[in-house]
């Protein structure tokens, strides 16, 4: 394909290259995207706290409240490693603030 700019009038050849800047612009964003989402890589957690471990919080079937959206058991999270009487009777609450444990 071989296309002569002389044929063009002065207008035509403005309006190509606008229309073709304006292409290469769409592709290039089109193609930036398509980079950004394929790394999108999960980073691991880092321990917050030196006293007690990073946990997720699980619910009574054990799978985490992320991705059952079903409320989050004591037992199933804290249990594990403090023993059902240590978390039973605990109350969890996730807000702006951030998790808070309490008794009940």
């Amino acid at each position: 394909m071989n296309i002569k700019f002389t044929s063009l009038s002065p207008y035509a050849k403005r309006q190509f290259i606008g229309w073709l800047f304006v292409a290469v612009i769409v592709l290039s964003g089109v193609g930036i995207s398509q980079i950004a989402y394929a790394r999108t890589v999960s980073k691991p957690v880092r321990q917050t706290s030196p006293l007690h471990p990073t946990f997720s919080l699980l619910d009574s079937e054990g799978k985490s409240v992320l991705e059952s959206g079903n409320p989050a058991s004591t037992l199933k999270t804290c249990g594990a490693c403090h023993g059902d009487a240590k978390a039973k009777g605990l109350r969890v609450t996730v807000g702006p603030s951030g998790l808070r444990i309490e008794r009940e």
